[in-house]
């Protein structure tokens, strides 16, 4: 296997976009075009919340294409989908209190939760995604892993009836459902059901998605939608942390979105 990926160019390492595909042209001149636009303004520091921008477009399209339910404001952009998980397990855990994960499930999501001090516990999957037995005598979780749209690694999709369930479960432990959604918008047959967060009326669920497995794995950009009671701390851990992504980027990626790169991208 070592040697046919060496020399053929195949890798089995799974969630791997086809950058051969990736328009490097458009996205050079797009970036081009913002810098002429902006100018130094890009070179200097950013806001920790990410590209004004870039927030708008991402909050216009989840609310049109992933039936989200979220304004500008609600979104903070991150570095990738793991940083989205440890600054929220910074802003919401205390050392040893549980997280729940799906089993099997993402073995990143695992390592960034015991990271930060959590007990990750797991647990089993049957055709409608994770399943959640009420035992009161178990320590109740402070945050639930999901990938409902597309499971990783077993690929189901989440039904609803398990999706409101869940939103019940989490409401009534005063839990937070970690939305995973990597790329939910790659699909064979039919759309996704629209995200979870779209249906959470409770401010219970935290919504994230990653950018750099859509486009490239160097991007290193995605975005957490949060409650509005979370953002501000999201925020301000985000700041201690790494203070911003690259502006740039950012601003070049709110201009493909904008312009319509990005879904003839996911099409083709």
């Amino acid at each position: 296997l070592g040697a046919l990926g060496a020399g053929a160019g195949v890798s089995l390492v799974p969630g791997l976009p086809a950058v051969d595909e990736f328009p490097i042209n458009i996205w050079e001149r797009l970036r081009s075009q913002v810098l002429a636009q902006k100018g130094t303004h890009l070179l200097r520091h950013a806001s920790s919340r990410g590209d004004a921008d870039l927030r708008k477009a991402i909050a216009t399209y989840l609310c049109d294409f992933r039936g989200a339910r979220c304004h500008p404001d609600q979104v903070l952009i991150v570095g990738g989908m793991q940083q989205a998980m440890l600054i929220t397990a910074m802003a919401l855990l205390d050392p040893g209190e549980s997280v729940w994960m799906e089993d099997p499930g993402f073995h990143q999501a695992r390592r960034v939760f015991t990271l930060a001090g959590a007990k990750v516990v797991p647990k089993p999957l049957d055709r409608e995604g994770i399943v959640i037995a009420r035992s009161p005598r178990k320590k109740q979780p402070k945050i639930i892993h999901i990938t409902p749209s597309h499971q990783y690694p077993l690929g189901m999709t989440m039904s609803f009836e398990r999706r409101t369930g869940l939103l019940d479960f989490a409401r009534a432990h005063d839990a937070f459902v970690f939305e995973d959604d990597f790329y939910a918008e790659f699909r064979f047959t039919g759309p996704p059901l629209p995200c979870l967060q779209g249906i959470d009326d409770f401010g219970r669920v935290i919504y994230a998605g990653t950018m750099s497995k859509i486009l490239y794995p160097s991007l290193r950009l995605g975005y957490v939608v949060a409650p509005e009671a979370l953002i501000d701390p999201l925020v301000k851990i985000r700041s201690t942390m790494d203070q911003h992504s690259s502006a740039i980027d950012q601003a070049t990626l709110a201009r493909f979105i904008t312009e319509g790169f990005f879904l003839s991208h996911i099409k083709r």
